[in-house]
């Protein structure tokens, strides 16, 4: 009897994304000395930035790279916090100024933390999302109790207000200057919505009450929870990923997030389905991770969860294939696909097209050809996504 072994990068896929390999590696980001570590954001090469508290257990926004983590200081305050981080390594987020009465919203850069509350109303302000041009949005407290959005761009922070309610938070820019962000109405209830240039809102919907945003990608695609429930707005509609709330969305449309705010799982959404991370890592690593908070485009995840020292550590999850040996006769590989329908599919190996194979999944035999499999499916609006299997027959 042979042994079929099967190198599978990918054996879901939700339509137009590349959803997980089989497992990650996971790496425990330590803290600043103190009791904690929570991981908020990440870039496309893997660092990531949060906040930890130090041995006095005052905690500081940390930024993760070269395999350390490094204390981003305070703007003369005691407490610190990092939120974001672009693809240049600017990190944007928010500390105390000195004597601790108000933080104001700064960038990390060059080793240095700027403050850019350049409005410098006596009121704090609070960073949470920046995008790759160094324009950074957030929120500012106003003397009523209540918050408008803001905007830092070309040096100057402007005001946005409250776009006509009680408050209005700006969570998330995109590289084409797009604003998400979560608005609360008079009545109270608080909305998804995109905060328009013209002082406008765009309410993303609901799924049954009041919601709220925690990221979105370069295609304007937006992630939250609305309802108890985690949702995506993509394609100008507001899709329902089941219960939880989905964090971040990468720029290929892969979502995570939790099952439930810090006692939950970690997870990644593939459709309607939520894939519990700690599946995905090694057995007994004494890991159990309860929120994924940010995706890179790479696959990397970066969240917290209750290290095998019993403390919340932030950590860094890292995508690796894994060789299947099945010892038989014949292997069957496939792919989920949701998309609109009807949904074609067609099977190559080695670039060149197999006969016949045309549904969603392929079975071969001990005596089929080895080599890399690709399945294409495609959906009424000719959008397209491509999986590979590579497959070897072992003696």
């Amino acid at each position: 009897m042979r042994t079929i072994l099967a190198v599978c990068t990918i054996c879901v896929a939700l339509f137009n994304q590349n959803i997980h390999a089989q497992s990650y590696q996971i790496i425990d980001l330590g803290t600043l000395g103190g009791s904690y570590s929570q991981a908020e954001a990440m870039n496309n090469s893997g660092q990531v930035v949060g906040n930890s508290p130090t041995v006095e257990e005052t905690a500081h926004g940390f930024l993760y790279l070269n395999g350390f983590m490094h204390d981003l200081g305070t703007l003369g305050g005691t407490y610190g916090d990092a939120t974001s981080i672009n693809s240049n390594g600017v990190v944007a987020g928010y500390a105390q100024l000195s004597g601790d009465a108000i933080s104001h919203a700064y960038i990390y850069t060059n080793h240095l933390l700027i403050d850019i509350d350049t409005l410098n109303t006596g009121r704090a302000s609070v960073s949470q999302g920046m995008n790759n041009k160094g324009q950074v949005v957030g929120y500012l407290y106003e003397a009523n109790g209540n918050y408008n959005a803001f905007l830092y761009s070309g040096g100057a922070m402007q005001d946005l207000g409250n776009f006509g309610g009680l408050s209005c938070f700006a969570v998330a820019i995109n590289d084409a200057g797009l604003i998400a962000g979560t608005f609360t109405d008079s009545g109270g209830t608080t909305h998804p919505s995109i905060l328009n240039a013209n002082g406008t809102l765009t309410d993303l919907g609901s799924l049954g009450g009041s919601g709220f945003v925690r990221g979105m990608n370069n295609s304007g695609q937006i992630v939250g929870a609305s309802g108890g429930h985690a949702f995506v707005y993509t394609n100008g509609a507001m899709v329902d990923l089941g219960p939880g709330i989905a964090y971040a969305v990468n720029n290929s449309g892969q979502v995570v997030g939790t099952t439930e705010s810090y006692t939950g799982n970690a997870i990644l959404f593939s459709g309607s389905t939520q894939i519990d991370l700690n599946s995905l890592i090694p057995a007994g690593s004494g890991w159990a991770l309860t929120t994924a908070a940010a995706i890179n485009d790479q696959g990397q995840i970066a969240g917290y969860g209750i290290s095998p020292s019993g403390q919340t550590h932030a950590f860094l999850l890292q995508p690796v294939s894994i060789p299947m040996k099945i010892t038989g006769s014949s292997i069957t590989m496939g792919v989920t696909v949701v998309g609109n329908p009807p949904i074609t599919y067609q099977w190559s190996l080695k670039g060149h097209v197999v006969a016949g194979a045309s549904v969603a999944s392929l079975t071969i035999t001990n005596g089929s050809q080895t080599g890399t499999y690709k399945v294409t499916a495609t959906d009424a609006s000719a959008k397209s996504v491509q999986q590979s299997f590579n497959v070897n027959i072992m003696p």
